[in-house]
């Protein structure tokens, strides 16, 4: 994917850095169907935002989020239940 063939010419600095951070991450796959540079901008850019909050709200950013997810899947794949030992607690509404 040559990534900024696909980015709008009107995407921030933050936007473009955390595209490629999301490629750099192993990502790609994400972009491999985002149409020519400066078609479907909206719906890129809405996209990206959801990128950036995520980046911004989970605790390490992208990185951590990519990292545990390949982690809990590497796991499930063994068969491992990440909640194993723990035990449901019921919350009054």
């Amino acid at each position: 994917v040559l990534l900024d063939a696909k980015l709008p010419n009107d995407f921030t600095l933050e936007e473009k850095d955390l595209a490629h951070d999301l490629a750099n991450l192993g990502q790609e796959h994400l972009f491999n169907d985002w149409p020519p540079q400066d078609e479907a901008s909206t719906e890129k850019k809405a996209f990206m935002q959801q990128v950036a909050a995520l980046n911004a709200s989970y605790p390490g950013g992208l990185k951590a989020y990519v990292d545990n997810a390949k982690q809990l899947l590497q796991a499930s794949k063994e068969g491992v239940n990440p909640l194993e030992g723990f035990t449901p607690t019921p919350v009054a509404e």
